[in-house]
């Protein structure tokens, strides 16, 4: 059965996307063990794209970014119609967008200028409350996080996201619908975490922007196995396997198996056993990670099984060859 055969590896991004690829044309059903990053969710992308609006002056890329997440209450018509219209004047700028369009030009199609500005008053209704905080220089971090909070509230967005897990899973598509049953509170956790260690800041708009895209690309979703009878992809350190008949072990590699400990850090190992002995919590030392991945490695490897594949490559995806771990 495919629930008796798992691949492990110590580099799940890159052994993980070559599986699924190549199980898939094998038609061998599959599940790739791994948190997956939010940075393409809907929600995060109309998040990022309705800062970037503020800090471009509502150029072309960023409200269309925005309006193309489809989390926002105009029409695809309706958005179709826009990006007509400004494409073809050069529309950009709070001043414009706050005025009502009545520039004319030829078209075939009849040009329906008042359809255009009944979107373009919805588009602003929701932008200009956030526009008047982050323009606000006075303004600190947690107001900030609280305009782009009440943006999501006015456009329901947690109602929206909860339509679309229930279409993703009548899709049969669950590892897509847990995605978006979980991003709302993943979210909500990272404004949270903002106001709480630099909510009383005063940070410029950029800076705003980019504490955001820290953690967004910081957050992950967690995916379970949707199917029974599928072989499990998984990583060394997360993935716990049981009653598996055949296992294979692939890239074990320098650098992969063990994993390369991360160079540099403020602390020194010394320093942060002095502080640990204080009872003072940090992230592991680099000896605790070597520590825990074999641990994690022998769990693995020592289950009963009828067969154990261990392989390594000896070229790299950039060429060079690679050494067995």
């Amino acid at each position: 059965r495919y629930k008796d055969i798992a691949v492990v590896t110590g580099a799940i991004t890159e052994y993980g996307r070559i599986a699924k690829q190549k199980f898939a044309q094998a038609g061998i059903p599959c599940f790739i063990d791994y948190k997956k990053d939010i940075l393409t969710n809907p929600f995060v992308e109309l998040i990022r794209a309705a800062v970037a609006i503020i800090a471009e002056d509502f150029d072309y890329q960023s409200v269309f970014r925005y309006l193309r997440t489809y989390l926002t209450d105009l029409s695809q018509q309706e958005i179709d119609m826009l990006e007509n219209y400004v494409l073809a004047t050069g529309i950009r700028g709070y001043k414009r967008w706050s005025e009502p369009f009545v520039k004319k030009y030829r078209t075939n199609d009849p040009l329906q200028l008042d359809l255009i500005n009944s979107a373009r008053e919805k588009f602003m209704r929701d932008l200009t409350p956030l526009y008047e905080v982050l323009k606000d220089r006075e303004k600190t971090l947690a107001d900030y996080t609280t305009a782009i909070y009440e943006l999501g509230v006015r456009l329901r967005i947690e109602e929206k996201l909860k339509s679309y897990q229930d279409y993703f899973l009548n899709a049969n598509r669950p590892l897509v619908a847990k995605e978006f049953e979980q991003v709302y509170r993943i979210v909500m956790e990272l404004y949270d975490q903002m106001v709480l260690l630099l909510g009383q800041e005063k940070v410029s708009l950029v800076e705003f922007g980019d504490i955001l895209d820290t953690g967004f690309l910081e957050a992950k979703v967690g995916l379970i196995p949707p199917g029974v009878d599928e072989v499990v992809v998984g990583d060394t350190e997360r993935t716990r396997l049981k009653d598996i008949k055949a296992l294979f072990f692939v890239g074990v590699n320098d650098g992969l198996i063990p994993k390369a400990a991360n160079s540099g850090g403020i602390l020194s190992d010394m320093e942060r056993e002095l502080l640990a002995e204080h009872d003072i919590e940090l992230a592991p030392t680099k000896r605790e990670q070597s520590f825990t991945e074999q641990f994690y490695i022998y769990l693995n490897l020592t289950k009963p099984k009828k067969k154990l594949y261990i392989s390594y490559h000896k070229v790299n995806e950039e060429g060079k060859s690679a050494n067995p771990s």
